[in-house]
């Protein structure tokens, strides 16, 4: 939910959520419509995009299970082999098991218990070179230098769209 909040503030729109107890829930999406038309900006064909699809398995790690979800689906359509944990002790528990099956760790820095940079600490420790990407909706300026100095391959803010998450995972899985 926290995702479509942030899409939703990011384009001026508004979220409506009815419950009634028994009966279930109802929530509506509202966005502005524009006042004026777009101009067209496309005079040359697009450049097509680097194939973004793989066949590595990535263990995603997120408490909100919608978030899981959503990106889980996304990898997967892609041709991507999907792990999932709702903490960093599960996710732990799946590297150890299986640590030359997982090529990628993408995990939400907010955490409960183990945040995100104490995952990646222990997951290195496991598989020293495991490429590492985390993501957040709060970011602050010592952000990038706890990631420096933790080695994390990579970060990703969100809200997040399709085609960044894709471009983002590629690139770091095709790092040397």
């Amino acid at each position: 939910m926290s995702v479509v909040y942030g899409l939703m503030q990011s384009h001026n729109g508004l979220i409506d959520v009815q419950s009634e107890l028994g009966k279930g829930s109802s929530i509506s999406l509202f966005l502005p419509i524009p006042t004026k038309s777009l101009p067209c900006l496309a005079t040359a064909p697009l450049p097509v995009p680097k194939s973004v699809n793989g066949g590595e398995t990535v263990l995603i790690v997120d408490d909100e299970m919608d978030v899981t979800y959503f990106i889980e689906v996304i990898l997967k359509s892609q041709g991507y082999c999907i792990l999932t944990a709702a903490s960093a002790e599960e996710a732990l528990e799946k590297l150890r098991a299986t640590p030359e099956e997982i090529q990628l760790l993408f995990s939400d820095i907010g955490l409960p218990a183990l945040d995100g940079f104490g995952l990646s600490a222990e997951a290195r420790k496991i598989r020293p070179r495991l490429k590492i990407m985390l993501t957040s909706g709060y970011t602050d300026g010592s952000l990038k230098t706890r990631m420096t100095e933790a080695g994390i391959d990579g970060f990703l803010a969100k809200p997040y769209d399709t085609s960044d998450l894709l471009a983002k995972i590629r690139a770091i899985l095709d790092k040397r």
